[in-house]
């Protein structure tokens, strides 16, 4: 699934949920036909049932505490000039695990993003705000098979900048005097203000955003696993303080012009102490 990304003036429109997450994988069955010595029960030689059954596989236990870190690669082109960028993306969270049998249940703090180095520049948000937003579901399965465990999620959602009842399906707000916008960190402007360093000083950009991701990772050993992601980014701009330049008018222009070409995203899981805290998974 391609995100929708929007560099802006050198500044990317990419949010704290960007990288993760992860694919649903469907599990195979054989549809081979019976061998002429199986009888109508699926008994070799009209065996007695069951006495060729395989055991059930046993369920993996994952550990109930890790630390997640995402990163991402996005290539893009601007298709006016042709010109090829590469964005790199870091994120980091704990997650907490419940489990009961093959159902999964993963809730999901998100501690920092690191948006990418824009024109030798590090646009930045502050952890503490990251840290702020309420965390957040995703269910899952695990499969076991002859080949291993796999992992596959439903979709989850993290929105920033707005309240949305319904954050996988509702669209984010279109202006910033909706009722569902929200002062993300406390600043006195709308939504999450993203920094921007420059020559002319910091450029605040205010905005809304809402990553949503499903898991894919194949897991060999509970303690710490890797998988790949199938993101979605969107997001409103609602404003800055630059009386220099209109950094919502111009990401309408650039969105025109921006396309994506290809992506990557990874998620590593680490097994973690349950006390682990976001200063923690910073340090780290």
């Amino acid at each position: 699934m391609i995100s929708k990304y929007t560099p802006i003036l050198g500044v990317p429109t990419l949010l704290p949920g960007l990288l993760s997450a992860i694919a649903l994988v469907a599990s195979c069955s054989s549809d081979a036909a019976p061998d002429e010595n199986t009888d109508q029960a699926g008994n070799p030689d009209g065996g007695a049932a069951g006495s060729a059954d395989a055991a059930p596989a046993q369920s993996l236990q994952l550990e109930p505490t890790y630390v997640m870190k995402l990163e991402s690669t996005v290539h893009a082109r601007d298709t006016e000039t042709m010109e090829e960028k590469v964005l790199y993306t870091h994120a980091g969270a704990i997650v907490r695990v419940s489990q009961s049998g093959n159902d999964v249940q993963m809730t999901v703090q998100m501690c920092y993003a690191t948006p990418p180095v824009i024109a030798g520049e590090q646009p930045r948000i502050p952890a503490a705000v990251v840290a702020s937003v309420e965390p957040f579901t995703v269910v899952g399965t695990l499969e076991t098979s002859e080949q291993g465990t796999h992992l596959t999620t439903e979709r989850g959602a993290v929105v920033l900048g707005a309240q949305l009842a319904n954050p996988l399906t509702d669209a984010l707000p279109e202006s910033d005097a909706d009722p569902r916008v929200i002062d993300q960190d406390n600043d006195g402007h709308a939504g999450v203000t993203i920094i921007y360093p420059s020559t002319i000083g910091d450029i605040e950009i205010y905005a809304a955003a809402k990553f949503a991701f499903t898991v894919d990772a194949d897991i060999s050993s509970p303690a710490a696993f890797d998988g790949t992601s199938d993101a979605q980014l969107l997001t409103e701009i609602y404003g800055d303080n630059s009386f220099l330049v209109d950094v919502r008018g111009m990401a309408a222009d650039a969105a025109a012009t921006n396309e994506i070409t290809s992506e990557e995203h990874l998620l590593f899981m680490t097994m973690a102490q349950a006390s682990v805290t976001c200063a923690q998974v910073m340090d780290n």
